[in-house]
């Protein structure tokens, strides 16, 4: 712990419930009872860890919302030095210092992509086979843009577009 902020936390949701009622914003509200999420059921963990000798923070989080999806992620990140806690106004100098030296992620469908990939095809007024095509290449050309690398920008719109045509997990 370095005040004012801790060097590590630990957080876990074990059969969190509420009705959606006490959802306040109205569109998440809509969808997820149009994803059957009522009651909103919530079980998951985060975890975030800074080690001052290697000044490198992991962070793993698996969160699963019922009738939704599941997400799991997991990122180090390393460059980050004790002055981001001592003072957290100056966060922002970590961007100078900081290096990802990994992430994962891996979502999983409970009803969330099938849920979006219909409201968005019905707002078109395309298929959602083509709607899940334009957005493959859509990706694609984005990725390419901010990375320069062809192979990586069809990597990820091949696997959107499988996902997309069949979304189960990404």
């Amino acid at each position: 712990f370095i005040t004012p902020l801790p060097t590590k936390i630990a957080i876990a949701l074990d059969g969190f419930e509420m009705p959606l009622e006490l959802v306040e914003e109205e569109q998440a509200r809509m969808a997820l009872q149009g994803m059957n999420a009522d009651p909103l059921r919530i079980d998951g963990d985060i975890n975030l860890n800074w080690d001052e000798d290697t000044q490198r923070v992991e962070i793993d989080k698996d969160i699963a919302v019922a009738n939704v999806g599941e997400i799991r992620a997991d990122a180090v990140l390393s460059g980050i030095e004790r002055s981001v806690f001592e003072d957290p106004m100056t966060a922002q100098r970590a961007i100078a210092t900081a290096a990802l030296n990994g992430l994962s992620a891996r979502f999983t469908n409970r009803g969330l992509a099938d849920f979006f990939i219909n409201m968005m095809s019905q707002q078109t007024g395309v298929s959602p086979q083509d709607f899940a095509e334009a957005m493959a290449t859509q990706a694609q050309m984005q990725v390419s843009m901010m990375t320069g690398s062809q192979e990586l920008a069809q990597s990820v719109s091949s696997a959107l577009r499988t996902f997309l045509g069949n979304p189960q997990s990404l």
